[in-house]
């Protein structure tokens, strides 16, 4: 083969270089070539990132938005809806709470529940003076339709359930000629309204009660429950009905006391009271119980008290023909400033003969004591003259009716402060009656140691309360329904 012959060629000949960067790897003193940091790149690689993280690390500085705004780390749309819906509910709490005042300022006096302080205990020592008494709400003593006799008298009782605190009251009155029977209006703080039985539906037998008979009283649940009330008979006999039921459906003739024991009130003379002393809720009370007593005027004019549980009775003394007669009890001061309360004292309250003073006497049980004066009376006995009773164990109460039942005369005796007693003044209003007072008359009146007074006006029975620290200034509660009258 024949050897080609190449071209003699001279440097010289060869195309001038041309220097191209790009074309040739950078040269640096580091090992490693420097990377590139190119922008936008990284995003597309990652694959197992979430969307808030591939969201925040792509580059959106162009088009980017800016920032939402936060309250408390919270959006601002459901801070706002929040807003709005506190907004609402405190505008209706509000409008709530303006109208629960107007609708209890508005409520009738029979269903207005008053706050009166009756924690005063009979070891309270309490020097300050009195609170002011709180407003009266109006009092309405409108005649409206009435069951009751016109000639009715009024007792009243109240016991509080040792098991549930319930507070239970009880009014008796009587309906007119010809039934004459005998009501039972009862009451308890939870069920809040009156029901009315007529208790002679609910005896086994038929007692022919005395028109316009005086009526008494007690209930005690130490050591057992029983309810009783004692009435007059047209022969003028004193007779017990009792009940062991508290449902006060269950009654039964109790006689009084034991054995053969009658009881006579005179004709004319036809006041009497029984009385079950106030005693506590301890084992002294439950052996050692108080006797219940009876005082009465006799035919012959005698005040006398009658002993149930040892059967015997004592004079007290001579009262005018047909004077107000009231029996109350008190517990006897122990030492340092205690009281005893199975050590029980009665007084026995009337208008001595050929008088109009008031006197009480101190009794023990088959003995009397010293007398002392509670001031006049009105010229005319009644036997719904007055009402006697004893509360917080150691004070008394004695409410009058004066100038026809015109007036009150109330007054209290306070164990506490030396057995002083205290006679409301002549312009004192005790009922609250305003310009109604000297208009109104009462034609009956009773009370009882839950501090609960009664009276009969314009034919209807209207309720008042005080509390231990104001006595004298009471505060009406309401009317006292006594229809319809249930038999069973």
């Amino acid at each position: 083969m024949m050897a080609m012959a190449l071209p003699n060629l001279q440097y010289s000949d060869l195309p001038e270089a041309v220097h191209r960067q790009h074309d040739f790897p950078e040269v640096v003193s580091e090992d490693a070539p420097q990377a590139v940091e190119r922008s936008g790149e990284t995003a597309k690689y990652l694959a197992y990132a979430n969307v808030q993280n591939l969201e925040s690390s792509i580059d959106t500085t162009s088009a980017k938005e800016p920032p939402e705004r936060r309250i408390l780390g919270l959006k601002r749309k459901p801070i706002f809806i929040l807003s709005i819906i506190g907004a609402v509910i405190l505008i209706g709490a509000i409008v709530g709470i303006a109208l629960g005042v107007t609708i209890s300022q508005r409520k009738s006096p029979s269903s207005q529940e008053i706050n009166i302080d009756d924690s005063l205990s009979p070891n309270a020592t309490d020097n300050s003076p009195p609170a002011p008494p709180p407003s009266q709400p109006s009092i309405n003593l409108t005649a409206l339709p009435s069951n009751i006799s016109p000639l009715s008298s009024l007792a009243s009782a109240n016991y509080t359930d040792p098991k549930t605190s319930i507070v239970h009251l009880h009014v008796y009155s009587q309906l007119p000629p010809p039934s004459n029977s005998l009501l039972v209006s009862i009451w308890n703080s939870t069920a809040r309204i009156w029901t009315t039985y007529s208790l002679s539906a609910l005896l086994p037998s038929t007692y022919d009660l005395l028109p316009g008979t005086p009526i008494s009283a007690y209930v005690y649940t130490n050591p057992a429950f029983q309810a009783g009330v004692m009435v007059l008979t047209t022969d003028h006999v004193l007779h017990q009905f009792v009940t062991s039921d508290v449902t006060m459906k269950n009654w039964r003739h109790g006689g009084v006391g034991q054995g053969d024991a009658i009881l006579t009130v005179g004709r004319e003379n036809k006041n009497f009271q029984v009385l079950r002393p106030q005693c506590g809720t301890g084992e002294d009370c439950k052996w050692f119980f108080p006797p219940s007593a009876v005082g009465y005027q006799d035919g012959e004019g005698t005040v006398r008290v009658f002993n149930m549980k040892v059967m015997r009775g004592f004079e007290v003394g001579k009262g005018r023909e047909g004077t107000e007669l009231g029996l109350v009890s008190l517990v006897r001061a122990g030492g340092e400033g205690g009281f005893n309360v199975s050590d029980i004292y009665w007084r026995v309250v009337f208008v001595p003969e050929g008088g109009r003073e008031l006197k009480g006497w101190t009794a023990g049980k088959e003995m009397v004591g010293e007398s002392d004066s509670l001031g006049d009376m009105p010229s005319t006995p009644a036997s719904h003259n007055m009402a006697a009773f004893s509360y917080d164990l150691v004070n008394q109460m004695i409410v009058t009716l004066e100038d026809g039942g015109r007036r009150l005369g109330v007054r209290t005796l306070d164990g506490l402060a030396g057995n002083k007693w205290t006679l409301a003044r002549e312009e004192d209003d005790p009922a609250g009656l305003g310009d109604q007072k000297g208009e109104v008359r009462f034609t009956a009146i009773t009370g009882n140691p839950e501090k609960r007074v009664f009276g009969m006006v314009n034919g209807n029975i209207h309720e008042w309360r005080f509390s231990s620290g104001r006595p004298r200034s009471w505060e009406y509660v309401g009317r006292v329904s006594t229809s319809p009258v249930l038999t069973g």
